[in-house]
Formats: structure tokens, sequence, C-alpha cells
């Protein structure tokens, strides 16, 4: 049903709820994907880790575990953040996501926070999405993997989210959905934090990244 993967340094706590989480309520057609960029010894037998040896950056490690999913639709996870992964799996199989007509899911920024995430009670629903690009992605994104395209290598950490939602939205015109009342619990902020100086390193990329992928969807 879904692939889950979550490139981290480990220097998120989140990131140790939801693999306790994920691991209380997954599913034979669940998986998480850890792409670990410190090379660290952890090891669990109920997920994926992947060690790519190096800091690969958060866009590549995405690449990395999209190609390496077994399931259509992969969640894209920030490390930071953790979500109800029992009422998240009961809401896919209810939508029947894998017979839904979408490019990105994502989740509803008015319902971030930093305190409770979701009771098993709350309802979710989902509704296409008329305002542009919006909170969830580059933290919470579940993408259509038949239509992903990979994010470019000169793009490490910053404008991934950007460039998939430029994608699927602009070049593709799939439907963009977000899941209401799905609260998303952390910091956002690890990523963004720890390399926010490198920002502007990507800006001229992106901007002839934009140029270049018109022309190639317009063959």
């Amino acid at each position: 049903m879904i692939s889950i993967v979550i490139p981290t340094l480990w220097g998120a706590e989140e990131i140790y709820e939801t693999i306790e989480s994920f691991k209380q309520h997954k599913t034979p057609t669940t998986e998480l994907i850890i792409i670990d960029n410190t090379n660290s010894d952890f090891k669990d037998s109920d997920i994926t880790i992947i060690k790519p040896n190096i800091n690969t950056g958060v866009n590549p490690a995405w690449n990395a575990g999209v190609a390496l999913a077994s399931y259509d639709n992969v969640l894209l996870l920030n490390d930071d953040i953790t979500i109800n992964f029992k009422l998240f799996f009961e809401f896919l199989n209810k939508i029947d996501i894998n017979t839904l007509d979408y490019g990105i899911l994502a989740c509803d920024r008015a319902k971030f926070t930093t305190k409770d995430i979701n009771k098993d009670n709350d309802e979710l629903s989902l509704e296409e999405n008329q305002d542009g690009r919006f909170f969830g992605f580059g933290c919470f994104m579940v993408v259509n993997r038949n239509y992903y395209h990979p994010i470019p290598q000169s793009l490490k950490i910053f404008y991934g989210d950007d460039f998939l939602y430029f994608v699927y939205h602009d070049m593709l015109e799939l439907p963009i959905k977000i899941i209401k009342n799905l609260r998303t619990k952390g910091r956002v902020e690890t990523t963004s934090g720890d390399f926010g100086h490198l920002l502007q390193d990507e800006v001229a990329p992106w901007q002839n990244i934009v140029g270049k992928v018109r022309r190639y969807y317009a063959k």
C-alpha cells in the first residue's frame, strides 16, 4: 500500500517516536525505509536502513528511497515530525489509495501541532488543493511513484519539494490533494536550521532547472 521514506542525520528525537509508532501499526503492505546519512550503527529488523556512507543530502535521499520503494505510493517524511500511523493507514485503506487519481497528497497546515497528535476517533478527509503549494511539502508528501521525476543532482538540500510540485502540478497536471485534519507533531526545523546557509548556493541551479524541465515535458 505505502512505502515511507525518511532521510535522517539522527538529530531529531521525533524519528525514534516515528519508528516505534510504525512498528506498532505496520501491516503487510507498509514499509519504512530510513536513509541513514550519518552511516550510524542503528539497526532494526522491522525497517529497511540504507547507509550511503556519506551525507547525500535530503533530495538525493528521496530519490534513493523512491527507487527502492516496494509500493507506488511513497510518503516522504521529515525526521523531525511524527504522525498517528494507525489513523493514517486506516485512512489510506478507506480512500483506496491504490486506485486514487493523484500526484501528491500533503497534510493540512492548520493541524500542525507541537502537542498531541491525532486520537483514534479524529475524522480525516481528502480535499483537492486550490491554493497552490502548501504546508505539507518538504515535510510530509505522499507522491505517486508512477510519475516520479528524480530531483536533479544539483539540488541537494533545498527546492526538492518545489521541483516535485512543479513536475506533478505544472507539467503533468495531476491532482494535488490535502489530507485534512491529519496533525503532525514536531519541530520541522532540524534540516533548515542546520543547512540554511546553503540555500543561496541552490537558487541558481533551481532557476535553470525550471526551464530545462519545461522543455523536457514539452517534447
